[in-house]
């Protein structure tokens, strides 16, 4: 696996994100088919033990007629299955091709650790691409504002005020 990703939509420190999205490409001789996996497996945990034919929407390549789940077998690790829904349905990710799911399922979702700056590494490897990616940080927990203050002065109609004063922690 190449230029592999894991992502989440909220990277703020305490705050549970909603979805994830991890990506690669297959190499040459990596070509995925029905019932192949992508397992990605990141430190801190991120993910809640458990949870098995966990929802995952396939958003490259197109698929026809597959669909992929998930399991959290671990708060570390997350295995998506590719399956095939109909008889004519196609779950080839063809050898040097780009894919890229999500994973949206709340309840197997952990909320993001409390320390500001704390980077999640992740390792991405397939059912045919064992070799696991270099350990990478795919983002850093960010420290949020959860109080903020914008205050004049001055708030007299007409009246041009002389300071702000800006806060927040």
């Amino acid at each position: 696996v190449t230029s592999a990703s894991f992502v989440a939509d909220d990277i703020n420190a305490g705050v549970k994100p909603t979805k994830f999205t991890i990506g690669g490409t297959t190499s040459a001789s990596g070509a995925l088919a029905k019932d192949g996996t992508v397992t990605v497996t990141a430190v801190p945990d991120v993910f809640v033990t458990g949870g098995a034919d966990l929802a995952i929407t396939i958003t490259k390549p197109t698929l026809t007629g597959c669909t992929a789940t998930g399991a959290t077998t671990s708060a570390k690790i997350l295995v998506i299955t590719l399956k095939t829904e109909v008889s004519s349905g196609n779950c080839d990710i063809a050898a040097s091709t780009e894919f890229e799911f999500e994973f949206a399922v709340a309840a197997n979702i952990a909320t993001n650790a409390a320390t500001a700056n704390t980077p999640v590494a992740y390792e991405l490897e397939t059912s045919v691409d064992t070799d696991k990616t270099t350990s990478a940080t795919g983002y850093t927990i960010k420290k949020s504002v959860t109080s903020a203050s914008f205050v004049a002065d001055d708030i007299n109609a007409g009246v041009k005020p002389t300071k702000f004063t800006i806060g927040g922690t």
